[in-house]
């Protein structure tokens, strides 16, 4: 049997001088910023819901969308980030699915998590520059249904 260390452990524990453990991995509390929509009217293939905001210097480590009543029998939302500037001052382009790939609303209550489908880890680490980072959602499929909410639900340390 072999044993690896993992960074911060080699990086702290196994050496001498002893390398500081990066701010986020370590006793940081966790935050959320969430934000809900009150679903009054149906929506068309690629109707968009805008968010709130991640702020600045932080590092995303979970998401998730709550559906909390049927949609009909379709109803599909996807959660990403707009455009925004990430930790080292790059730009990131805008991408609708690196949170939560898909909630499937149609005919039940549901909750998606970022990493629950294939694909859905860009989000994980991502580290938010300036600005902070907006959260939106994407249908995409067309709901017919009202009522009930849908929930966006973003964690994230601060770096």
């Amino acid at each position: 049997m072999a044993e690896f260390n993992m960074d911060n452990y080699d990086g702290f524990y196994a050496s001498e001088p002893r390398v500081a453990v990066p701010k986020g991995e370590q006793a940081s509390p966790i935050k959320i910023v969430k934000d809900r929509y009150t679903v009054a009217a149906g929506f068309l293939q690629n109707d968009q819901l805008d968010a709130i905001f991640v702020p600045e210097g932080s590092i995303l480590v979970d998401a998730k969308v709550v559906i909390s009543a049927s949609l009909g029998i379709t109803g599909i939302f996807s959660a990403g980030l707009r455009a925004h500037v990430d930790f080292d001052g790059a730009t990131v382009a805008e991408d609708a699915d690196c949170l939560v790939v898909a909630a499937d609303g149609g005919g039940q209550a549901a909750i998606s998590r970022m990493g629950a489908a294939a694909g859905s880890v860009a989000g994980y680490e991502k580290k938010i520059g300036a600005g902070g980072a907006q959260i939106f959602l994407t249908c995409s499929e067309i709901v017919g249904a009202t009522g009930g909410e849908i929930i966006v639900e973003v964690s994230y340390a601060n770096i």
